[in-house]
């Protein structure tokens, strides 16, 4: 008997697979990804379809809010969100626009980031009056692809000359096209991406004889993001030619890889990272940070080296050199440098984590989980207001006032607001949520399922040939234990992968109440047995809070505390609740002792949840210790004695609006 589709998406539907006999189940992988045996280098992580994990808990509550604010009422906000892709031809605000950039691009850009977004949210929440919103456009979308093949009617010229205004928001576009067709299994979706993407390759010279240039590193670029959607749309059941047209698209750029990857070995081995980047053409970080994953998500079907090479190196070369304390490279809108005022445009916030969760599912390092969780706990929310209603376009380590840090010359601002212009970060917020959640859990190549990224959820799937739900209980990342109740419908035997974060040094588990020893294997526990009903793993991850020490891009040193994945930043009131005044008269020039150990508090859980009532603190030792002109971080450490040490309370970088979580270094430290 034939399943009726081999997708990803029957997982969803555990009744149709509980009708089908066992001998289905013995070929589970490659139904779960029909192409499976195709790979070269297979993945070592497989994502469930969107809807399979559910939020519950605190990540429950945080979804409502963004439903309930930007992300579910974009379209009332601009009418880029209100018409885009409704009306392929409507013209972007040219507030915030560059030279090159196109109004009808921008403004499918925007509109595509958050009809993505909101897509997911809309399928996590059950939300039908959101799904409706989003669904009105998929159906002009795929009437304009049926019709014309080109899913813009306003540009099909732009199109087919290969034109990046017309290309790259296809690529922003398809990913929604994806995630509703991995929600619902409605074909139309995969038809419509096979049509779009029919000969692409046609595209794959450097230049066309219209003299655009096809890039994969350079922010003019941006085109052979498309292959990302063509490899995903393959995996879940497309035609060959999707995968052999984007492997052409990325071999044409191979001079970029080879030359882009040497840039980044020589910062690797001399510490320093290449002043190109420090320029829009290659350093514009919403173009490397979705470029950069391209290379490796072929590798997955070339087996070249080099491709899964260039990006690991790309990420390694930021993570060494250029990484701000909350998890994000400086992003204004090219690589600033290192500093308490160094600006990252929010779009990076939601463009970082997801290609390194596609870092993940390929290599299965669990060091991005890590990076993953450090920007999604501390720079996702460090940008956005608690309710959802507002947020930065530039974030920033500390922010004092409304000078500091300057507004940009380019982008939005680093006040809150309802939208930014342009509007790009304004629609991408909607992704952060969704796109962390439903990748909490993945499959594994033998039949198991892996806890990748934590916080409280359920997932429901067909573990082999039995519908299996977990459900995580847990209010990490501000408690470290996890409760992993799982319930199979019958009894059925796999293995559990839990990833243990770098942080942790001593992780527990028990196993219905009973302790069982641990040996973490490449980052993960692994725990085989057969599973019954009622089976509950605890899961405990046990960190130390740490004032480091760090460098910026001037020389002045700086410190910061953490506490697991956790940010943590002295809290600067606001006047009377306004996100963009500061209450006058309040002390934060001070420096960090980094050999005092920090004191945590814990407080309980707000319900419901919200960013501006944290259920954690630290009692940190500090000095006071005047900052230089502007609040920049002097050259050298402070000189202290032990009269001048007192305690200050931070709180979650998440908690605040203007803040300080680069301090000074005290030297010396604490005295015996």
């Amino acid at each position: 008997m034939i399943p009726p589709r081999t997708n990803p998406g029957l997982l969803r539907n555990p009744a149709i697979w509980l009708a089908l006999p066992a001998a289905v189940f013995l070929v589970l992988p490659a139904l779960c990804d029909p192409h499976r045996t195709e790979y070269v280098k297979a993945p070592v992580f497989t994502p469930l379809p969107l809807g399979a994990v559910k939020p519950t808990g605190w990540m429950k509550d945080w979804c409502q809010e963004a439903v309930n604010g930007i992300p579910g009422h974009a379209d009332q906000l601009d009418p880029a969100f209100e018409k885009g892709w409704l009306d392929a031809s409507i013209k972007a605000n040219s507030q915030g626009m560059q030279p090159g950039d196109r109004p009808n691009g921008y403004a499918l850009e925007q509109a595509g980031y958050w009809l993505d977004g909101a897509t997911r949210l809309a399928h996590l929440l059950g939300d039908k009056e959101l799904l409706a919103k989003c669904r009105l456009r998929y159906d002009a979308i795929l009437k304009r692809v049926e019709a014309t093949g080109v899913p813009m009617d306003g540009s099909p010229a732009m199109w087919n000359e290969g034109e990046k205004w017309a290309h790259w928001p296809m690529a922003v576009v398809g990913r929604a096209l994806l995630a509703e067709y991995s929600a619902t299994d409605d074909p139309r979706y995969l038809h419509a991406i096979e049509k779009i993407y029919a000969d692409y390759a046609r595209f794959n010279a450097a230049t066309n004889d219209k003299g655009k240039t096809f890039s994969l590193i350079a922010h003019p670029g941006r085109q052979p993001n498309n292959a990302e959607i063509m490899l995903e749309a393959y995996r879940l059941g497309g035609r060959s030619e999707l995968r052999d047209d984007a492997l052409a698209i990325i071999r044409a750029q191979e001079s970029e890889i080879d030359e882009r990857l040497a840039w980044h070995e020589e910062g690797l081995a001399t510490g320093k990272t290449d002043r190109r980047f420090y320029g829009v053409k290659y350093g514009h970080a919403v173009t490397f940070n979705e470029s950069t994953k391209i290379p490796a998500i072929g590798y997955q079907y070339s087996g070249d080296d080099r491709w899964l090479k260039f990006s690991e190196a790309s990420y390694d070369d930021m993570e060494q050199n250029e990484m701000l304390p909350y998890g994000l490279t400086s992003a204004h809108e090219q690589l600033g440098g290192i500093g308490p005022f160094s600006t990252t445009e929010m779009c990076n916030a939601i463009d970082y984590m997801w290609s390194s969760l596609w870092l993940l599912r390929i290599t299965g390092k669990p060091t991005y989980g890590d990076r993953i969780e450090r920007d999604f706990f501390n720079a996702g929310p460090g940008g956005i207001a608690p309710d959802f209603h507002r947020h930065v376009y530039f974030l920033s380590p500390n922010r004092i006032d409304a000078e500091h840090p300057k507004k940009m010359s380019v982008g939005g601002s680093p006040d809150y607001a309802p939208k930014q212009f342009p509007l790009c970060c304004t629609g991408n917020i909607a992704r952060l949520l969704p796109n962390y959640i439903m990748h909490q859990w993945m499959t594994t190549d033998d039949q198991g399922l892996a806890a990748v990224l934590y916080g409280p959820n359920t997932v429901t799937t067909i573990v082999r040939g039995a519908e299996v739900s977990i459900t995580s209980r847990t209010d990490y990342p501000f408690s470290d234990k996890i409760s992993l109740e799982i319930t199979p419908r019958s009894p059925v035997e796999f293995p559990l992968y839990l990833r243990v974060p770098a942080w942790c040094e001593n992780p527990r588990l028990e196993i219905n109440g009973k302790t069982v020893a641990v040996t973490v294997d490449k980052g993960f526990l692994k725990v085989s047995r057969h599973w019954a009903a009622g089976d509950v793993v605890n899961l405990q991850l046990p960190s130390q809070p740490k004032v480091h020490v760090g460098q910026c891009a001037n020389g002045a040193p700086f410190s910061f505390a953490t506490y697991g994945p956790l940010l943590f930043a002295l809290n600067i009131p606001t006047r009377d609740g306004d996100l963009n005044q500061p209450a006058p008269g309040f002390d934060f020039q001070y420096a960090l002792i980094p050999g005092a150990v920090p004191e945590v508090t814990h407080r309980p859980m707000p319900s419901p949840w919200t960013w501006a009532t944290p259920p954690l603190s630290l009692r940190v030792k500090a000095i006071p210790a005047p900052f230089g002109k502007d609040f920049s971080l002097p050259a050298q450490p402070v000189a202290i004695g032990e009269s001048k040490i007192q305690d200050i309370e931070l709180i979650p970088f998440g908690s605040t609006a203007f803040r300080v979580s680069m301090f000074r270094v005290a030297g010396g430290g604490v005295k015996k």
